[in-house]
């Protein structure tokens, strides 16, 4: 399956909200096999004023979440997004196996220990994580592809 990853901004609730996922997978999922979804939830450490990251803790992030997806990606899970907002990162998986990917998840956060961090799941064999609450509506999509024409 062929990766495509892209962003859009939204509003949840009152607060600004990105997301960041592989809209490629809309093609291959739900996947039976990875029927959980897995949430890591990160409080950033530098937020700006309306949640979102900051220059100054961009890298760092970025560190994380590279570390992240290429330690998980496969093995006993799929990575699959991430929400940003209010302060937090909250990564999205899915696998057959909650209890390793949440190790795995916390092996992975112990190189990082500035972050605290927490990890929650639940089954979720329709992919309604990904499907109905990370992919983009019809509008914000339409301005994703428009995007990249330009």
């Amino acid at each position: 399956m062929a990766s495509d990853w892209d962003h859009y901004l939204l509003a949840v609730g009152e607060d600004l909200a990105s997301i960041y996922l592989d809209i490629g997978l809309a093609t291959a999922g739900p996947m039976p096999v990875f029927a959980h979804s897995c949430m890591l939830s990160v409080e950033m450490l530098q937020a700006q004023e309306n949640g979102m990251s900051s220059d100054e803790e961009f890298a760092d992030l970025m560190a994380l979440e590279d570390d992240l997806a290429g330690r998980n990606q496969g093995r006993q899970g799929v990575y699959v997004g991430r929400l940003t907002t209010r302060g937090r990162r909250i990564f999205y998986f899915y696998t057959d196996d909650p209890e390793t990917l949440e190790a795995e998840l916390t092996t992975t956060l112990a190189r990082h220990p500035a972050y605290r961090f927490h990890v929650s799941g639940r089954p979720d064999p329709e992919w309604s994580t990904y499907f109905d609450f990370l992919y983009p509506g019809a509008e914000d999509y339409q301005r994703m592809m428009k995007r990249r024409l330009n």
